[in-house]
């Protein structure tokens, strides 16, 4: 098992990965804690929509609460992302494409980096800052000591 090192605090950042307890949103008793990276941020409007007109390739386009539209630019992901679910059975993402979710001011817009497996606010809906424990400062892969993932973070 890996291990993560986390800080909390009451407001996160775009990019940032976050660990969210998600048994509110699963409705599941043995519900995990997730590791998500943070796409919209609070009072934000988040809307998935193709790259370009007909293409099977999605991208995600951000209302901030400023007004200003912009498509996110996300370098971190392996491959560029397609929908291979159904929709029609996951109301929430539906929504993300068909109108948009505007977030409420204490919910966060969260999504897996593995967007083909990846259960996240597509299915699950907007994460409140209530259910997120933290942001993770250091990860340690399993097999990995301590001291190699402080020297991976400082030198790459």
């Amino acid at each position: 098992t890996d291990t993560v090192y986390l800080r909390a605090k009451s407001t996160y950042n775009r990019g940032e990965i976050v660990v969210a307890n998600v048994q509110f949103y699963k409705q599941e008793e043995n519900a995990d804690y997730y590791i998500k990276r943070v796409i919209a941020l609070p009072g934000e409007t988040v809307q998935l929509v193709p790259q370009t007109t007909g293409s099977n390739i999605y991208v995600f386009q951000i209302t901030d609460t400023n007004g200003n539209t912009f498509l996110l630019n996300e370098t971190y992901l392996s491959e560029p992302m397609q929908i291979v679910v159904d929709v029609s059975a996951y109301p929430w993402y539906t929504k993300v494409i068909e109108e948009g979710i505007t977030l409420e001011k204490n919910q966060y817009y969260l999504l897996g980096d593995n967007r083909k497996v990846s259960e996240d606010s597509r299915f699950l809906g907007p994460i409140s800052v209530t259910h997120i424990t933290g942001y993770v400062v250091l990860h340690v892969p399993y097999g990995r000591t301590l001291f190699y993932a402080i020297l991976q973070k400082i030198f790459g």
